[in-house]
């Protein structure tokens, strides 16, 4: 039998499917590292826009009064009104 030489020599041995199983891992690996760190750099950016919205929203939500306890009487509206002529 013939010794196979180069592509197929590496194919026939096996070592090409170890190299490229290893280089796949590799990448993998690779991918869900940057996948991970670009979350956390959204979810960091989305914390600090939350934050100052409410802060914000502290600051120029206009104030609001307590209500009364006594009921008081809503006072009457006087409208002028022109007479109007019947005839």
């Amino acid at each position: 039998m013939a010794v196979p030489l180069g592509f197929a020599a590496a194919l026939h041995t096996g070592r090409l499917q170890r190299a490229a199983g290893h280089a796949v891992s590799r990448t993998a690996s690779s991918a869900q590292s940057a996948y991970i760190e670009g979350m956390q750099l959204i979810l960091i950016v989305c914390a600090a826009i939350t934050v100052v919205g409410a802060a914000l929203t502290l600051i120029f939500m206009p104030g609001r009064t307590a209500p009364s306890t006594a009921a008081e009487p809503a006072a009457p509206r006087d409208v002028d009104r022109e007479p109007t002529a019947l005839n």
